[in-house]
């Protein structure tokens, strides 16, 4: 049996839900004053999202009550898939670690499912 010290140690050795996860906080873009405001706002908006032609990498968490089942896992992927037929110019890749990923997918029994998609 570990010792309390060794049991804190591995505790704190996991991440917690919310370190992974958690969105990055991002400094609003500023523009000079000669920028029309609305233009700017515009700027802002496009560049919040996906170009077309992006490879977004994804990973399903697995850490302590957040994996899923197969069968879930096959859903969300089926629907990736979806989504690249239908050419709207994103393509989806599994990844082996949730630093390398933009979207990471967990699964919380009697919560659903639910993701940080990055943009």
């Amino acid at each position: 049996m570990a010792s309390k010290s060794q049991t804190d140690t591995i505790e704190r050795s996991v991440p917690e839900e919310r370190e992974i996860c958690a969105l990055r906080e991002e400094a609003i873009r500023t523009f000079d004053s000669d920028i029309d405001p609305n233009r700017a706002s515009l700027i802002r908006d496009i560049s919040n999202k996906w170009a077309n032609g992006t490879l977004l990498h994804y990973f399903f968490m697995e850490t302590a009550n957040m994996e899923g089942t197969k069968r879930q896992r096959d859903i969300v992927e089926t629907a990736f898939k979806t989504w690249k037929d239908l050419g709207i110019g994103l393509d989806f890749e599994r990844v082996s670690s949730p630093s390398e990923a933009e979207i990471r997918i967990g699964f919380k029994p009697r919560d659903g499912a639910w993701s940080y998609i990055g943009r």
